[in-house]
């Protein structure tokens, strides 16, 4: 019951205060938008290292969470960049078809 309840409320939460501290870190403005945004995407890409629980199920509660601070760190940065590059492209694409 411990590792189906606790450790994802526990990985969501550990994404999210990476996140919030990464915020914390750069120099851009702090809106309510992107800070919300921000800590979700972190949560959620630390909870996917519960996934790890169904490859294998008798990992300790400490690697999970281990897997999860690093999901969280490198996940969010990778996600967060892939969406700022396909969105941009995407708005290009639009603009060069309407404009047609």
């Amino acid at each position: 019951m411990y590792q189906i309840v606790v450790i994802p409320i526990l990985l969501a939460c550990i994404g999210a205060a990476i996140a919030f501290a990464k915020i914390l870190l750069t120099e851009d403005p702090l809106k309510p938008r992107i800070v919300a945004g921000r800590c979700i995407l972190g949560a959620a890409t630390s909870a996917l290292a519960g996934g790890v629980l169904h490859f294998v199920p008798n990992l300790s509660a400490p690697a999970v969470v281990a897997i999860g601070c690093g999901l969280g760190l490198l996940g969010h940065v990778y996600i967060e960049e892939s969406l700022k590059k396909y969105s941009s492209n995407w708005i290009k694409e639009k603009k060069e078809h309407s404009n047609e």
